[in-house]
């Protein structure tokens, strides 16, 4: 019982430690950072660029740095556990 315990604490110190975490990319002067909650925290644009230029590396850089961030978790989770 307390095994599950030691986990459990484990687990959440692990979530605080990840939240505060953030990934950034940047791509023809457009930027995406996002956090260890998946969630956006910044995005910068290029004027220069379409609109539909923008969208398409808005979505693009968003799945990166997701990806990043799943990835990392995992090995975090996978070195504490």
């Amino acid at each position: 019982m307390f095994d599950k315990l030691k986990k459990l604490k484990k687990m959440k110190d692990l979530h605080s430690k990840m939240k505060d975490k953030t990934h950034q990319e940047t791509k023809d002067g457009v930027t995406v950072e996002v956090n260890g909650n998946m969630e956006i925290e910044n995005v910068n644009l290029n004027e220069d660029l379409s609109v539909e230029k923008q969208a398409k590396l808005i979505k693009k850089l968003t799945n990166k740095a997701f990806k990043k961030i799943r990835r990392d978790l995992a090995t975090q989770f996978k070195g504490q556990l």
